[in-house]
């Protein structure tokens, strides 16, 4: 299911004509997966995924999971990238600035 993180995320990439796939069938299934750059991007709402910010006492619950997931993909050789919401919603976002710091 798309929601307004994603569709944020998926619009930038497609301005840059980067092409991509969305819930790869791989553990943690990502929202977006980017084959070229063998890239998992997760979108992470802040409720669900305990954002320290917006919902502290969540955090120390889904962050051994969500490390746990990120850990094994990288294990597999994958590249990871874990994105924010309230990083995601701001005016300035630009997806750019994750990718550059990947490569």
């Amino acid at each position: 299911m798309k929601d307004s993180k994603q569709i944020a995320i998926q619009n930038q990439l497609e301005e840059k004509d980067i092409y991509f796939i969305t819930h790869k069938a791989i553990i943690g299934q990502p929202d977006i997966y980017i084959p070229g750059l063998n890239l998992c991007i997760f979108a992470d709402g802040c409720y669900w995924h305990g954002c320290q910010i917006h919902h502290p006492t969540r955090y120390q619950d889904r962050f051994y999971s969500d490390f746990r997931i990120k850990h094994t993909l990288e294990l597999e050789g994958y590249k990871v990238i874990r994105i924010w919401e309230h990083d995601i919603n701001k005016a300035n976002f630009d997806i750019s600035t994750y990718l550059s710091a990947i490569y």
